[in-house]
């Protein structure tokens, strides 16, 4: 099965940081799954990279990395789960991949 593996965060606080829960996941896959990655710290665009890969290449399923929860400054804090939620209803508009979830801000807060 393809799987299309998209690390959600963008935020660049202090670093940029790796992906790395994503990308352990990713190195457990076997031969038998071909994945693409799509970190969005480096897009300009990132639904259009999505896009771009829809058309060239359909994945029958998506895993979506949520890092961060909020921004971390309390005097300015900015939540990032409204965004993540309205990028997987757009997600829905595009394809019927099942999306699945992860990542440590989704660990913490599931519901």
């Amino acid at each position: 099965m393809r799987v299309l593996f998209i690390s959600f965060n963008s935020s660049r606080l202090i670093v940029p940081p790796f992906p790395l829960g994503l990308a352990s996941v990713v190195a457990s896959l076997g031969p038998e799954h071909p994945f693409r990655v799509i970190d969005f710290m480096f897009e300009p665009d990132p639904r259009q990279k999505v896009l771009a890969v829809f058309q060239d290449w359909q994945p029958g399923l998506i895993a979506l990395s949520l890092r961060n929860i909020d921004n971390q400054n309390s005097c300015f804090p900015e939540f990032f789960f409204p965004e993540a939620q309205e990028f997987c209803l757009w997600l829905r508009t595009h394809t019927q991949a099942p999306l699945v979830l992860g990542g440590s801000a989704f660990s913490i807060f599931p519901q």
